[in-house]
């Protein structure tokens, strides 16, 4: 059962790593946000790279955990590749670097999928962790959005997440725009 296999893998850890653990999935589910795209080429209609392609210095607040917003970096490669890392990322255990792949879904519209890792403070894996994300390109150096938070079973399988709301996150982006020599 899909609730009986997560409560196993959360029953035996202290309620302060279950509270880290939910709110570095918060996190991460925001930087899933930032992750956006079109089919598994990341391309926008006229074979031009897609507008949010590129790396997004991102603030993420958690909207079910006041206090504990965080900033991220967010990087959505051309093929869809999704990668992120944040600013609470070691903190007790920690987490493993988000990844996953982005999509377009409509004109300016994105989604995004990305599987972590979440460790004890021994760095003993306890929990993959998954974020889904919605985001719109507001213009060409600023997105929105907003992500919600999944429990896994170490295996990932993908079949077996247990929603958990208690790290939803909304966020907002700014492109990382190199400086022109």
């Amino acid at each position: 059962m899909k609730n009986n296999s997560i409560s196993k893998v959360l029953a035996p850890l202290e309620a302060n790593v279950r509270r880290k653990v939910t709110a570095l999935l918060l996190s991460f589910a925001t930087l899933a946000m930032a992750v956006g795209g079109m089919s598994t080429s990341a391309k926008a209609d006229d074979s031009s790279p897609a507008p949010a392609q590129g790396t997004w210095l991102t603030a993420i607040t958690r909207i079910n955990q006041v206090g504990q917003d965080f900033t991220a970096l967010v990087s959505m490669t051309a093929g869809g590749v999704w990668l992120a890392t944040g600013s609470n990322d070691r903190l007790n255990g920690g987490v493993s670097p988000l990844c996953g792949s982005w999509q377009r879904i409509s004109e300016n519209r994105y989604s995004s999928r990305a599987y972590f890792f979440a460790f004890d403070p021994s760095g003993n894996p306890v929990v993959m962790l998954r974020a889904d994300t919605i985001f719109k390109l507001k213009n060409q150096n600023h997105l929105e959005g907003s992500g919600l938070g999944y429990v896994c079973s170490l295996q990932g399988k993908g079949q077996d997440c247990v929603r958990t709301p208690e790290v939803d996150i909304t966020f907002t982006a700014d492109r990382v725009v190199p400086p022109g020599h």
